[in-house]
């Protein structure tokens, strides 16, 4: 085992027949190209896709940050006395919100 956990770290194993035969294993499969082609082609399917789930959880914080600030500002408001029309109006101009955004921040209301 020692030797096999040796090998993956990428340390030189000698006289260990299993390893050899691994060695021999992945060197057949690194000379079928069929099976790099398809291995490489997998490899940038996950990596694109992991790239994609960054991306998407990073528009989230993004988005939940910015209904938070959202939020703050609308207490803020209120605090001054603004009237709940004027203060709505304010609100969906300066942040571009959708009427779902604003659904959402003002369902107490309704």
């Amino acid at each position: 085992m020692r030797n096999f956990l040796d090998y993956v770290d990428n340390r030189d194993v000698e006289n260990d027949e299993y390893v050899d035969e691994l060695k021999d294993y992945i060197q057949n499969l690194s000379k079928n190209t069929e099976w790099r082609n398809d291995y490489m082609d997998n490899k940038t399917h996950m990596m694109f896709h992991d790239e994609d789930v960054r991306e998407e959880g990073r528009r989230a914080g993004i988005t939940a940050g910015k209904m938070e600030a959202v939020r703050g500002a609308i207490e803020l408001l209120r605090q001054t006395g603004m009237a709940e029309d004027q203060l709505k109006a304010k609100i969906r101009q300066q942040f571009a919100l959708t009427d779902l955004q604003m659904q959402t921040l003002f369902e107490h209301d309704n």
